[in-house]
């Protein structure tokens, strides 16, 4: 099964940041494949997201359901294929630690 992992450093207060993360429409877009989305509610919302495999692409619809919110922790959503059969998971973790940078990462800074 695929698996997608992105961390981001925000350097901001977490009350911040959580005030952005509340509103789905702030973190759709920022999914890996993102075309475009609807929002139904505040837990229920279709996307619209590419994936790419080698020389081919398919955009496909997804049902996304918000089946947990944790204040200033964690949004914890199931995706469910509506164009094609897919499934999974998501997780949107604040709070955490910043990973370890390595010498090369901070020459790219």
């Amino acid at each position: 099964m695929p698996e997608v992992r992105a961390d981001t450093v925000v350097q901001r207060p977490l009350s911040e940041v959580w005030h952005f993360v509340q509103e789905m429409d702030n973190w759709a877009p920022m999914m890996r494949g993102y075309v475009s989305h609807e929002k139904h509610s505040d837990e229920q919302s279709t996307w619209k997201l590419t994936g790419d495999l080698g020389p081919f692409s398919k955009t496909i619809e997804v049902s996304v359901k918000v089946t947990e919110w944790v204040q200033a922790d964690r949004v914890a959503f199931e995706l469910t294929g509506i164009t094609e059969q897919v499934q999974g998971t998501g997780t949107l973790q604040l709070g955490m630690d910043a990973p370890e940078r390595s010498g090369w990462d901070r020459f790219w800074d």
